[in-house]
């Protein structure tokens, strides 16, 4: 499994390419590659992604599936430009679309998130987990959280199959088709470019190892608590502690590297606000 892990957060030189979404339909393809992106495939060994003739739009989509390997496990991982790294924009998109297909097995789950960044800084990310099975086509729109006025560099896309628990489950699937962006500035704020409502965003990258960015809304000063629990609901971090901070989009780092590989939740309460996210550390 370690072996499999090295794999799948290999990164290579940047090769940044086009202005909008590369081979945002999957229809173009190359030695069972999908033009433009990045997947976890070893050519001529294990293949969990690969080009389906079931589309939403167009004659193809992406297909990825939990494989299984000899003793390993491998699941499908997708990430937009030729090695994994991005591509270029120049606009602050509002939100990032796509149709999908997804069938779990044993509680796996759909993981997609994007992150905008500028100069190598990530300034708005966007994130969905998908734990139903679908019948038919669906479509997912995941908002970009802009804190500040700056214009993107590079966008970054990743799909993945992520484990309810500790272990991946052969057979789980996911379909992928008809991507785009939606166009927009300023999306979400209120009166000078504060938040209109309170929110804890999905952390990135998700899943991580052992770094990862929470970020969360308040459209009011408050009272911030933001602690981390295990899986049995143990306490395990604490990064703040009914501390009073301005209104404003904010966001803080958690380095889980004294903690094992599993699933963990983080709660933010804010004045009557509480929300939870599900966060997949991997070593």
């Amino acid at each position: 499994m370690k072996h499999f892990i090295a794999v799948l957060f290999l990164f290579v030189p940047f090769s940044f390419a086009l202005a909008q979404i590369p081979n945002a339909g999957f229809e173009s393809w190359t030695s069972g590659q999908p033009d433009d992106w990045f997947t976890t495939n070893v050519n001529g060994i294990v293949a969990p992604v690969i080009q389906s003739s079931t589309a939403f739009a167009g004659s193809s989509s992406l297909c990825g599936t939990v494989i299984a390997y000899a003793t390993y496990i491998f699941p499908p991982v997708i990430k937009a430009g030729t090695t994994g790294q991005g591509f270029s924009v120049s606009q602050r998109y509002a939100a990032f679309t796509g149709n999908y297909q997804f069938t779990p097995v044993g509680g796996d789950e759909l993981l997609i998130y994007s992150l905008m960044s500028k100069g190598g800084t990530t300034i708005a990310a966007g994130t969905i987990t998908i734990a139903d099975a679908t019948s038919g086509w669906q479509t997912f729109n995941i908002p970009y959280n802009y804190p500040t006025s700056d214009v993107p560099d590079l966008c970054t896309i990743q799909f993945t199959l992520v484990p309810n628990g500790a272990a991946y489950h052969v057979g789980s699937s996911m379909l992928i088709d008809n991507l785009a962006f939606s166009n927009a500035t300023g999306v979400g704020k209120g009166p000078a470019g504060l938040p209109k409502n309170f929110a804890l965003m999905q952390n990135y990258p998700n899943p991580f190892n052992p770094s990862t960015t929470i970020a969360f809304d308040l459209p009011v000063q408050s009272q911030v608590t933001l602690k981390l629990y295990d899986l049995l609901g143990r306490e395990v971090a604490v990064l703040f502690q009914n501390q009073i901070m301005e209104a404003g989009s904010h966001s803080t780092q958690w380095n889980a590297s004294a903690q094992p590989s599993g699933v963990y939740f983080v709660r933010l309460t804010a004045g009557n606000f509480s929300a939870m996210r599900k966060l997949i550390l991997l070593k």
